[in-house]
C-alpha cells in the first residue's frame, strides 16, 4: 500500500504528497512539509516508517502546542488511511494513494503508477492557488462567494496571475462543477476561426468544413464557457458573442437554425477594456453584459510574502533545501 498526506485545512507547502521517506512537518524552511501556521512549532512531528516497515508511525517532535491524531493528543502513534493529523489550526489527512489522488509531489524515490496518472490531473479547487497571504485569502473568499451564483465573470490582471486558475475554481465552486469546463483563448485563434470555434459549424459551411462541428458553447453546456484573452475579440464576434449572450442560443456558421445553450460564462483579459472601449476595439453593451462581477488577480508583487510557497510548490522540498536566504531575496526583489 502507497500512501500520501494531504492538507483539508489551512496551508502548508506542498499541500499533497506521496509518502516514501522520513517526513518532518513544521514552520522551519526547508522541512519536508513546511506548514505556515504560527501555532505550529519550527520542527513539529515526523512521520516514519515503523521498524517493520509495514506501516507508518507520527512523532511529536517536542511541539510547543502539541500534535493531535482524530482529536486526541499524541506523542508517537501508528497511523493509517483516513487518520486526522491536525498541527495548530492546520489539519492533514492520510490516504491511500490507490484511491485516486487530483496531484502529488514525489518525496524521494521512484513515483508509483498512481502516482504518474495523478501528476495529470487538477489540483484541487481550494490549493489551486498557491499563497496563504492576505491578499490571496480575500481573493479565495472572493471566488467561492461569486461561484455560487450565475453571473457573468470578468477576470482582469497582468499575464501570469492565474486568471485561468481563477477561472476554473469558479467552476470547481459552483453548482455546475460537475459539467464540463471548456476553455478558448481568444488570442491564439485566427480571427477568421473565432466564431467557428465558438458557435460550431455545419458540413459544406466553408472550404474544408468536411463534417459538423459543435463550437464551444455546445461543448460547454450544463458547464462553463471560459474566454480568455476576450479583448483580443474582433469587434464581429463581439456582436455574434453578445446576441449569444442575450438569446442563450446560437447559430452554427451554415446553419439555419438556433441551439439553445446552457453555460456559465467566464472571460479574462489583462488589457484595459474601458480605454479600448474608448478606442472603439471593444463593444461598450458587451463590456457590461461581461462584469456583472469581476475579480483582480494581483501580480506577485502585491502578495511578494507568497514567493517562499510558491519556490516549494514548484521546486519541491527536497530543492527547495538548496535555494539560499540570498536566492530567495533575489526572488522576492525581482520586479
Amino acid at each position: 500500500m502507497q500512501w500520501g498526506l494531504e492538507v483539508i485545512r489551512g496551508n502548508a507547502a506542498p499541500r499533497i504528497m506521496e509518502l516514501y521517506d522520513t517526513i518532518v512537518l513544521g514552520r522551519e524552511p526547508g522541512v519536508e512539509m513546511r506548514v505556515i501556521d504560527p501555532s505550529a512549532s519550527r520542527r513539529h512531528a515526523s512521520i516514519s516508517r515503523t521498524k517493520d516497515q509495514t506501516g507508518w508511525i507520527l512523532i511529536d517532535l517536542n511541539s510547543s502546542n502539541g500534535t493531535f491524531l482524530n482529536g486526541e493528543k499524541v506523542q508517537q502513534h501508528r497511523i493509517r488511511p483516513g487518520d486526522i493529523i491536525q498541527i495548530g489550526d492546520t489539519h492533514l489527512r492520510l490516504f491511500d494513494v490507490r484511491e485516486g489522488q487530483r496531484q502529488t509531489v514525489i518525496l524521494g524515490g521512484a513515483p508509483s503508477e498512481s502516482t504518474a496518472a495523478a501528476q495529470h490531473t487538477r489540483p484541487s479547487p481550494a490549493n489551486a492557488l498557491i499563497g496563504s497571504s492576505p491578499t490571496l485569502q480575500r481573493l479565495r473568499q472572493q471566488i467561492e462567494t461569486i461561484a455560487k451564483t450565475e453571473a457573468t465573470v470578468l477576470i482582469c490582471g497582468p499575464t501570469g496571475s492565474g486568471k485561468e486558475l481563477a477561472a476554473r475554481m469558479l467552476h470547481d465552486f459552483s453548482p455546475r462543477k460537475k459539467g464540463p469546463f471548456q476553455a478558448i483563448n481568444c488570442a491564439a485563434i485566427p480571427p477568421n476561426f473565432v466564431e467557428s470555434e465558438l458557435f460550431g459549424h455545419e458540413k459544406g459551411a466553408f472550404t474544408g468544413a468536411d463534417r459538423l462541428k459543435p463550437g464551444k458553447f455546445e461543448l460547454a453546456a450544463a458547464g462553463t464557457l471560459f474566454l480568455d484573452e476576450i479583448g483580443e475579440m474582433p469587434m464581429e464576434a463581439q456582436a455574434k458573442l453578445l446576441r449569444a449572450l442575450e438569446t442563450k442560443s446560437v447559430e452554427r456558421i451554415g446553419g439555419t437554425r438556433t441551439v439553445p445553450v446552457d453555460v456559465r460564462f467566464i472571460t479574462a483579459t489583462n488589457r484595459d477594456l474601458m480605454a479600448e472601449m474608448r478606442r472603439g476595439n471593444f463593444r461598450e453593451d458587451l463590456y457590461y453584459r461581461l462584469c456583472v462581477a469581476t475579480l483582480h488577480m494581483p501580480a506577485l508583487s502585491e502578495h511578494i510574502e507568497d514567493v517562499e510557497e510558491l519556490v516549494a510548490h514548484f521546486l519541491g522540498p527536497q530543492t527547495t533545501r538548496h535555494v539560499t536566504p540570498a536566492a530567495m531575496d533575489l526572488l522576492r526583489a525581482y520586479p
